[in-house]
């Protein structure tokens, strides 16, 4: 009978097998050899990402913001403020593989996301006209995103070879479920490109280790700079406001320090971050929030 690891492998590297058809079957390992994070990440691929700011950053995209324009049509939403344009114009893909499959099959090379209703309000008082907003983009982006994934598979199903974790047909030995336990499948070995994900196998009371020396101080200033501008446009509570302040002065201090300490300057930024994270209705707080992980990723 085949090994359902070695099928994994040759079908991940057949353009003829979906990536949908790829996922189920890699779902199918995940849940019978128990690698929880595997099989978590599976899942929201197979069925779409829940939370924006935990959404991988191989699923950014960039494109051209466009409001409609009654007697013109889509027409370029200009933004003078060069940081504000840039997170106007990125957004991440939370919809499924099977969803983005059946988008790259249309005959267009446009594509086009819709804005939430709370973004397309806050984008509709920045221009002062209440209007429709839209981020053009190109079909090519999903097509790599469905690629990235394809890949994190591949490599994810060559590893269980190399561990001696074959299977036979859909089942698995005690000792390869054993093997698989003993080792760890960290999502995060297979892409590199995630914001701080906050996906952990089986961990109680956990925390992530994150090292902040390739923080760059340069790029430290302009994210805080920006928090600063738009501070008053980010709707925190009072204790809330008060801590984020007081991080901002702690970062301030850092930078003026002739030997600046990045691991509290990180710490700030990821306290910040995470006083931010729930406040995917506010275009201000989603774009700092994606600034702050682009540097602390």
């Amino acid at each position: 009978m085949n090994s359902i690891i070695q099928e994994l492998q040759s079908e991940a590297y057949d353009p003829k097998i979906s990536t949908s058809n790829l996922l189920r079957k890699a779902y199918v390992v995940a849940k019978k050899l128990r690698i929880t994070e595997f099989e978590e990440w599976l899942h929201e691929e197979l069925n779409g990402y829940e939370s924006y700011n935990k959404t991988p950053n191989y699923r950014d995209i960039k494109g051209d913001l466009r409001a409609w324009n009654p007697f013109q049509g889509w027409v370029p939403a200009i933004i003078n403020d060069t940081e504000l344009s840039s997170l106007a114009s990125s957004s991440k893909v939370m919809q499924s593989i099977p969803e983005l499959e059946r988008l790259v099959q249309a005959d267009s090379n446009g594509m086009v996301m819709q804005f939430a209703d709370g973004l397309r309000n806050q984008l509709s008082e920045m221009f002062g006209v209440e209007t429709n907003f839209q981020l053009h983009f190109g079909k090519s982006q999903i097509e790599k995103i469905i690629e990235s994934v394809r890949n994190i598979v591949l490599d994810w199903a060559l590893k269980l070879e190399e561990d001696g974790i074959l299977g036979e047909g859909l089942s698995f030995t005690k000792e390869e479920k054993a093997k698989a336990k003993e080792n760890e499948y960290n999502v995060n070995n297979y892409y590199g490109d995630i914001q701080n994900s906050q996906i952990q196998q089986n961990t109680t009371n956990s925390n992530q280790y994150m090292n902040f020396e390739n923080i760059k101080e340069s790029e430290v200033l302009k994210v805080i700079k920006l928090i600063k501008e738009n501070l008053h446009g980010i709707e925190f509570n009072e204790t809330d406001g008060a801590v984020v302040s007081s991080e901002i002065e702690t970062i301030d201090a850092q930078l003026k320090s002739p030997k600046p300490n990045k691991n509290i300057i990180g710490q700030s930024l990821k306290t910040i971050r995470n006083l931010m994270e729930g406040m995917t209705g506010s275009l201000i707080a989603s774009g700092v929030l994606y600034q702050i992980d682009q540097l602390i990723k």
